[in-house]
């Protein structure tokens, strides 16, 4: 049974993380401090010994520098309104960008610097050593360029839901769904729920643990840091397709992204 209670599914007490986290802020400033130190210790090595050999040390502060920003870019989205059309196209919202990208800057910094610290001691065990610990970064960036390719996202069909991350793809159909709650607490994530694990498809995409799911889990959850659209908006808007079989004729049409658009937190 659906209910229009809000609080049933947690669209009530959904709240923006707004509160300053002293720890995040204290770790902030420590690893911006061990960043610098390691970036400009490097670049003095390198002028005054006229060569590149520390470079890796620019590599790697520069690494540690900027992780803290996945934190800050990684938090569910506020879009309402006419800001939902930016990662809506019909009825598809994309991934947000800003953390492939991230993640793509620090695999390759990762990697660059080991590689180049391995290689100090020329081709030897130190070219090995960094080259076995690049290896999993390079694996790592390809793996993200290619998932980032099929274009992730949460997309409404006729038939029913299909999510799609940077290593799976799940669709589940309309009528195997019995609800979609709000998670309200960090991270803030949707749950579609499909109690019949047979009623849904599952598909691994990649054999690196990205963003996948576990295939038993009975439904989808959308972890909606991923998205550029408030979770509360998202929530309803998919309960809206769920609870209204007749308006299942627009999706894939504007009218879908129209009604995003129109939906309140």
């Amino acid at each position: 049974m659906h209910t229009d209670d809000p609080r049933a599914y947690g669209l009530a007490e959904y709240v923006h993380e707004n509160r300053i986290d002293f720890k995040f802020i204290a770790g902030l400033l420590f690893l911006e401090f061990f960043a610098f130190a390691i970036s400009t210790g490097a670049i003095r090595s390198m002028v005054a010994e006229g060569s590149l050999d520390s470079f890796w040390g620019v590599s790697i502060g520069l690494m540690i520098g900027v992780t803290p920003a996945m934190r800050i870019s990684h938090r569910a989205g506020r879009s309402t309104g006419q800001a939902v059309y930016r990662t809506t196209t019909g009825s598809s919202v994309r991934y947000k960008h800003g953390v492939l990208r991230l993640c793509l800057v620090l695999a390759v910094l990762a990697g660059t610097g080991i590689m180049w610290l391995g290689l100090q001691d020329g081709i030897g065990g130190g070219t090995v050593v960094g080259v076995v610990f690049t290896v999993p970064f390079v694996v790592l960036s390809v793996g993200l360029i290619r998932g980032g390719r099929r274009r992730p996202r949460i997309q409404l069909t006729s038939e029913g839901v299909i999510q799609e991350g940077y290593g799976f793809r799940k669709t589940i159909p309309w009528d195997s769904m019995t609800d979609a709650v709000l998670q309200p607490k960090w991270p803030p994530e949707i749950g579609l729920l499909a109690p019949i694990p047979d009623s849904f498809e599952y598909v691994k995409l990649t054999r690196l643990k990205l963003d996948e799911q576990p295939n038993h889990f009975p439904g989808a959850f959308i972890d909606c840091r991923f998205f550029d659209v408030h979770p509360v908006v998202l929530t309803r808007w998919i309960r809206l397709y769920l609870e209204n079989p007749k308006l299942r004729h627009e999706l894939g049409t504007d009218a879908a992204t129209d009604r995003l658009a129109n939906l309140l937190p």
